[in-house]
């Protein structure tokens, strides 16, 4: 009896996310700073607005049998997707991790809290401590590259426009402990926000 009501709220979700997602690229302007390659108006990313709407879609329509596996899929997807708009450049990491809140905020309004059964919750509670332990390895990584960052040398101009590039070559794989940092937050903000929807959808 619930199944038509949450295939609309679904299919709202996936909606409602995608057009916030397409209005705020043409609201938002995105300045360019020259540390990174010239994105004009890139804020949130279309691609992982689409990963992680149609994955929490799935997550609320699923079977008892298939929330897991469903949930899992979709953290995954959406967290290559995420990192590999980034690796291609064509992405910040702000963009992807809006897109992700994005459709986290829409889902969790539109996610009936209900008793539905499901098989198991085990997948669910690994799910929760997987990401919870990459927020906190990115938290860390972080507050290292804060601590390490010189904001007044940062901010002198340089060959980069804003001394970026030579921040980067100061430190030895700094430029891959940053890359790092930020695809840990993906993965972790894709993960809580899945585990929350699946969590709100009953056991």
């Amino acid at each position: 009896r619930h199944r038509p009501t949450l295939a609309g709220r679904a299919l709202s979700m996936v909606v409602a996310a995608n057009t916030t997602t397409q209005l705020a690229k043409l609201l938002v302007e995105r300045p360019d700073f020259h540390v990174s390659t010239a994105l004009v108006n890139s804020l949130p990313s279309g691609h992982t607005t689409v990963a992680m709407s149609f994955s929490l879609a799935l997550v609320m329509i699923a079977p008892e049998w298939l929330r897991g596996p469903s949930a899992w899929l979709g953290w995954v997807w959406t967290s290559l997707m995420g990192v590999s708009v980034m690796v291609f450049g064509w992405h910040r990491p702000a963009d992807v991790l809006v897109a992700i809140l994005v459709c986290g905020a829409w889902a969790l309004l539109l996610t009936p809290v209900e008793s539905r059964r499901r098989h198991s919750t085990v997948l669910r509670r690994v799910m929760g401590v997987l990401a919870l332990a990459c927020a906190v390895a990115a938290a860390l990584g972080t507050a290292y590259a804060v601590w390490a960052l010189n904001v007044v040398d940062l901010a002198q101009p340089g060959v980069s426009g804003f001394a970026f590039a030579e921040f980067l070559d100061g430190g030895a794989n700094r430029a891959h402990v940053l890359a790092g940092i930020a695809s840990l937050w993906v993965v972790a903000s894709a993960g809580v926000v899945i585990h929350e929807v699946d969590r709100l959808s009953g056991e």
